[in-house]
């Protein structure tokens, strides 16, 4: 009787785990952080500086305990010089996840030298565009530095790049035309095709994660947005693009893919980050501070 018994047992957990696993590989829980901008410096235009330190040990009393596949830093770890990655990395350390990080555009305020340190800092390889795959989820990390007023490695052909790029914007008088900005260069775009249609032959959901706004097209937006939107589009398997730049937050949809911004943490004294739980179907992002909650459907 005990083994009759054990053999139902074992029936059932077998059961229960067959119909378990599908949504499980489609489960996938990020703790998101945007536009820390650490430095030693006083209080200014609404940020501040030395705060993001302290608003990050907040971050971490709050979520210890909780389970999340990885963290993600969407960018701009520092306000300026090479010496404030340190006690930034430092308390990131601390949360004991997985860390994947975005470039942003302050975390190149240093020299040449620096900026290769930066890369290797931050990235393993030294690969700032690079996709990691959490079960069914595919994330597509893009740099938007390689064309930008800011990086001293641009290639020949990424100064060309990026010096027509810019100036028909300014011809054209895009809101888009800042310096503060970048864009994606030709090289990174064909890699991107060859990424997302891998993960469209395999059935993957794709979450897009880039410092720059990419949709809509505003301030705060890479210099080519419209052209890696109309990429996206093209994808069924792009869901969601998840980006920070832009301070105050944002979020915008176009042809049913998701674009999320999330609140900077270095702005006044709220302290802004986000849970982001994603599933086959949906997509939910509980916001604290100044970041934006809300739950959405995934395009099919």
């Amino acid at each position: 009787m005990k083994k009759f018994f054990a053999a139902i047992l074992l029936f059932f957990a077998v059961a229960i785990a067959q119909c378990a696993e599908p949504n499980e590989q489609w489960f996938c829980k990020i703790l998101a952080i945007a536009d820390i901008q650490y430095a030693d410096i006083p209080q200014s235009i609404g940020r501040d500086y030395r705060g993001s330190l302290k608003k990050l040990d907040e971050v971490r009393k709050n979520e210890n305990g909780r389970k999340y596949d990885f963290m993600l830093c969407l960018g701009d770890f520092i306000d300026r010089e090479f010496k404030s990655f340190a006690p930034v990395i430092g308390s990131l350390n601390e949360f004991r996840l997985p860390l994947k990080n975005v470039l942003g555009n302050h975390d190149l305020n240093c020299n040449k030298e620096e900026q290769n340190k930066v890369l290797k800092l931050l990235f393993e390889d030294g690969k700032s565009a690079y996709h990691f795959d959490v079960g069914k989820w595919r994330f597509v990390a893009l740099d938007p530095m390689r064309l930008s007023a800011v990086s001293k490695l641009k290639t020949p052909e990424q100064e060309t790049e990026f010096s027509e790029m810019y100036s028909a914007l300014l011809k054209e008088k895009a809101p888009n035309a800042k310096p503060w900005n970048g864009g994606i260069d030709a090289a990174q775009i064909e890699w991107l095709k060859k990424i997302l249609n891998d993960a469209d032959s395999k059935g993957l959901n794709v979450a897009i994660l880039c410092h720059m706004q990419i949709w809509p097209v505003s301030g705060e937006s890479l210099y080519n947005a419209k052209e890696i939107a109309d990429i996206f589009s093209a994808h069924k398997c792009v869901k969601i693009c998840i980006s920070g730049h832009k301070h105050s937050g944002d979020y915008a949809s176009k042809d049913g893919i998701h674009y999320f911004t999330l609140a900077g943490m270095v702005e006044g004294d709220s302290i802004s980050y986000a849970r982001i739980s994603l599933s086959k179907d949906s997509a939910a992002i509980e916001g604290f501070g100044k970041a934006i909650s809300m739950e959405m459907k995934l395009r099919d």
